[in-house]
């Protein structure tokens, strides 16, 4: 999953794809949407959570320690990023 979703005490949410720089926000087109229904926050609240329950903490140690052709392949996908 890749995208930006944030809320605030269970009353306001604001989901999109923008980051917030000029690059996301004007030359790439891209928005966010503010949420002030509380019901919905609260569904995307429990969503968060369900994601980080099956997500998996990843430290600095671990990705220093990919094997050599991981960090080539991350390294050139960076390189690819704007396209991709």
């Amino acid at each position: 999953m890749h995208t930006k979703l944030f809320v605030v005490d269970n009353h306001y949410a604001q989901v999109g794809s923008a980051n917030i720089d000029p690059r996301s926000l004007r030359l790439n087109f891209e928005l966010a949407v503010e949420v002030f229904d509380r019901g919905f926050v609260e569904i995307l609240t429990e969503h968060i959570q369900k994601c980080r329950k099956q997500s998996t903490e990843v430290s600095l140690k671990d990705c220093d320690s990919r094997r050599l052709p991981v960090k080539i392949r991350d390294a050139l996908a960076w390189l690819f990023s704007p396209y991709l």
